[in-house]
């Protein structure tokens, strides 16, 4: 195995139970990582045709300013943290149903995911949110790390993460609920532990 995918399955799985147990206690820093990871998504959309050195530094630029503005702006990170969430799961929900959007899929995805991001902090369930939040992303990248560490294929080269889980989770339905126990896990830990 590549050295490279140890290192990073390790992180994924460190990352990944941080947030799963402690995530409403560091959301700033899984804050700020989500955004980079949003704005560096959004910069490789925006960006594509320019040249690949120059595609991928305007990508990265455009994450660091959104991960820093996250940090500084709690509520705008907030947002981008629902909107990415719900992008994410809609995504999912669009493989695992099979629907054919054609050109509008990313339209679509981003609009729904703007109303979804509005409304909840409307409503002002951040905390519950974020608890539930930061235990399936935790969840999720805890699996995809130790499913790495196994398989060599899943490589961060080529994943979504949320994408491959529900190829994953549809193909072997063990992993599915190694996902769903260890989120339950995470969420009645989290409200045990940090939302007294």
């Amino acid at each position: 195995m590549d050295l490279g995918i140890s290192i990073y399955s390790v992180l994924m799985i460190v990352f990944g139970l941080l947030g799963v147990f402690k995530g409403y206690k560091v959301f700033r820093l899984y804050l700020t990582i989500s955004a980079f990871i949003l704005g560096f998504y959004i910069g490789f959309k925006l960006f594509t045709g320019l040249d690949a050195q120059l595609h991928i530094i305007l990508s990265v630029v455009l994450g660091i300013v959104l991960g820093l503005i996250s940090y500084g702006v709690y509520k705008l990170g907030i947002f981008l943290i629902f909107f990415g969430i719900t992008a994410e799961v809609s995504k999912g929900l669009i493989i695992y149903l099979g629907l054919d959007l054609g050109t509008y899929k990313d339209l679509v995805i981003i609009v729904f995911s703007l109303i979804v991001g509005l409304l909840l902090l409307i409503f002002k369930v951040e905390k519950m949110i974020l608890v539930f939040a930061t235990a399936s992303v935790g969840a999720a990248y805890t699996i995809f790390g130790v499913l790495s560490l196994k398989n060599a294929a899943l490589s961060m080269a080529d994943a979504n993460v949320f994408e491959d889980l529900s190829k994953i989770f549809w193909a072997e339905p063990l992993f599915l609920i190694g996902f769903i126990a260890l989120t339950a896990i995470g969420i009645f830990f989290q409200f045990k532990t940090d939302l007294k």
